[in-house]
């Protein structure tokens, strides 16, 4: 039987899989991904230390996508906010304007003045996976401690 922190750090790793594919699912289902770039970048990184604590990563424009970003004349509740001229979202979005048959430029001018609205396909599901990761640390602790007892009774 594995010991404590071994069962304790699976459990974590089960949870960090789990949440994983709920973001994933999100981001599929409300159709925020153009291309697979974001989709991809979803993850999770274990600690190696005792603890075993878990971090999740995505590709830097995700968390704009996220969070949303606020516009020059219009605030959408973000921390971030477009800064300097349009032209820099205009080329960062014109694969995906091209792929609509629309004006990158104008739509550049658009995204920058009104803002880009918060998708929450990331910090929400986490969020909404936190009493998961409760139900698996208790499930792992009362495995080990359950095979404690067993292995008292039954030496």
């Amino acid at each position: 039987m594995p010991d404590l922190i071994t069962i304790l750090q699976q459990a974590k790793a089960d949870w960090g899989r789990e949440t994983v594919e709920a973001i994933k699912l999100k981001i599929q289902r409300d159709g925020v991904v153009f291309s697979s770039d974001l989709l991809n970048s979803i993850g999770f990184n274990q600690d190696d230390t005792l603890d075993g604590n878990i971090t999740f990563k995505m590709s830097d424009y995700g968390k704009f996508v996220d969070e949303g970003v606020n516009g020059t004349s219009t605030n959408v509740g973000s921390q971030f906010s477009f800064k300097g001229n349009y032209k820099g979202t205009a080329v960062a979005i014109k694969q995906w304007a091209d792929s609509k048959g629309l004006n990158n430029w104008a739509l550049g001018h658009s995204i920058q003045k009104k803002g880009i609205k918060p998708r929450r396909f990331f910090k929400d599901v986490i969020a909404t996976q936190l009493p998961d990761f409760e139900t698996n640390l208790v499930g792992a602790y009362n495995e080990y401690l359950n095979s404690q007892i067993n292995r008292q009774q039954n030496p």
